[in-house]
């Protein structure tokens, strides 16, 4: 081999360290530590039932805590059945029973993770108020769809715009998945701030026929597609 082919394989390889070297410096310096990254290991979580990395990017104790009254409010305002008078005072009850409701509707988020699904097992205890608020909700009836965007942050804070498909209703929905940066500088999800309006889609049906949407991308920064769920 010639000392000129010997010089040229050389910067070559030079080249290649540097280049794994800067994408390394990026990935492990940097994009760990986005929005963008944070969501990607929601969706890994729950494609692979890891509860351990579901809890590392999402603080389900906020997030079920900063989105009870929404969701209430869309249960108590979708039921037809309750007339418009009693509604206050049903909203003030479920404010009586926040603790034990929030309680469990965290066993059925360990159970969606774990398992893929709402359903409860057979050890399920008659007293669990869950999964009749969740068919309520129609949040069991939703297909994921992707995130179309997330928006940049604002400090320590963002929204990804979590696009679903809620079957009953026939539409599609964006939902707005609140992140926040923690001291470590992971990000994590902390909130669904519009989960009441979600649910009175199923009130609203669409008569655009949605059973074939366009697949819309991760996010805005990769453009790289999501898969339904």
């Amino acid at each position: 081999m010639g000392r000129k082919l010997k010089l040229r394989l050389a910067l070559f390889v030079a080249v290649l360290l540097l280049v794994a070297v800067g994408i390394g410096c990026w990935y492990f310096g940097y994009y760990r530590k986005t929005p963008d990254y944070a969501i990607r290991m929601v969706e890994r979580s729950l494609d692979e039932h890891d509860k351990a990395l579901f809890h590392r990017y999402v603080d389900a104790d906020q997030m079920l805590v900063s989105s009870y009254d929404g969701f209430m409010e869309g249960v108590v305002d979708v039921e037809t059945a309750i007339p418009d008078e009693a509604k206050p005072a049903i909203g003030s009850f479920t404010q009586i029973m926040k603790n034990p409701i929030i309680a469990s509707f965290k066993e059925a988020l360990d159970r969606y993770v774990e398992t893929g699904s709402w359903a409860e097992g057979d050890a399920a205890e008659d007293t669990d108020i869950a999964p009749e608020l969740l068919a309520r909700s129609g949040l069991q009836n939703v297909e994921y769809r992707g995130v179309d965007e997330i928006s940049d942050p604002d400090g320590d804070s963002t929204v990804a715009s979590v696009l679903v498909y809620q079957k009953e209703a026939a539409r599609e929905f964006t939902l707005e998945a609140v992140l926040q940066r923690g001291e470590n500088g992971d990000w994590k999800v902390v909130g669904l701030r519009n989960l009441g309006d979600f649910i009175k889609t199923r009130a609203k049906p669409s008569s655009i026929s949605t059973s074939t949407p366009r697949p819309p991308s991760w996010s805005a920064t990769t453009g790289s597609s999501a898969r339904p769920r």
